[in-house]
This record gives structure tokens, C-alpha cells and sequence, in this order.
């Protein structure tokens, strides 16, 4: 049987909004609206990328990866806190997932340590300007797909 993220990706959002670090909410996938968030963030999870790793005789291992999102209004004074909440952000939440993070389903085996990453940006979304960060969290997941002979 296939492998579905869908445990994982809301156990993060979960995680996102019960931490504390968003304080304006969480959610899965690219937010339709633009989200308030005031003097906190709001956290997206979404899939990136990926790929099998290794195979047997029945089933596929492989690497995915997870995006979390966090997003900002661009200019919520004072500016420079912005890039101070969205650094220390990205820290914890890195902590986080390389520590005893429990990502909710059993076929995950690992982060990817030295394949996390994150890149900072901006995004319009309605009329309002946002500051995000991307953090890349990759995934060793056992058995995403069954084979055949």
C-alpha cells in the first residue's frame, strides 16, 4: 500500500499551533487568504520534495521532504523584530525536529540532518506583504511504496 503524509504533515501543523511559535495559527498547504498575524506568525506545512532511496524485493523506501512555512506581515513595526521572531523560530523548530520530535506515523525512520535547510523570502498574498522563511525538514520513510515482480 502506499505511503500517505497526511499523519505527518498534521501532527506538524498540530505541533506548530500547540508550541506557541504560531501564535496565528497553522495550517496545511499555501493559505488562500492572507493570515493575521499581527505581532506572531502563522506556520503552513506543505510536501516538497522527494525521492526512493532504496528498494527490496517488496517495497521502496524513500526521502521526502516537508516545508514548513512561516509567515510574517512584512511591515509589522518595529521591523527588525520580524527578523529576530522568524530567526529564533527557525532554530527551535530545527531543534525540534532533529530532537524527539514524534512525526506521528511509524514509517518514519529520520531526519535528514545535514539536509535541512531554510530560505527566507517574501510572498504578496492578497494585498498584504508577508516576510517567510521555508525550513526544509527531509524525511527517511520506510516503505512508501509496494513493489512487484
Amino acid at each position: 500500500m502506499a505511503f500517505n503524509p497526511q499523519a505527518i504533515m498534521e501532527r506538524v501543523k498540530s505541533f506548530l499551533a500547540a508550541s506557541g511559535r504560531c501564535s496565528a495559527g497553522a495550517g496545511v498547504g499555501e493559505p488562500k487568504s492572507p493570515p493575521a498575524t499581527g505581532a506572531g506568525l502563522y506556520g503552513a506545512v506543505m510536501l516538497g520534495s522527494g525521492g526512493l532511496t532504496e528498494t527490496s524485493l517488496a517495497t521502496a523506501s524513500g526521502r521526502i521532504s516537508l516545508i514548513v512555512r512561516l509567515y510574517r506581515d512584512a511591515i509589522n513595526e518595529p521591523l527588525d523584530q520580524t527578523e529576530f521572531l522568524i530567526g529564533q523560530t527557525v532554530f527551535e523548530l530545527i531543534e525540534d525536529f532533529m530532537g524527539d520530535f514524534d512525526f506521528g506515523d511509524a514509517s518514519v525512520r529520520n531526519v535528514l540532518p545535514l539536509e535541512v535547510q531554510w530560505a527566507p523570502g517574501y510572498q504578496d498574498i492578497g494585498n498584504i506583504k508577508y516576510r517567510l522563511v521555508d525550513i526544509t525538514v527531509p524525511l527517511l520513510i520506510n516503505d512508501v511504496a509496494t513493489t512487484t515482480a
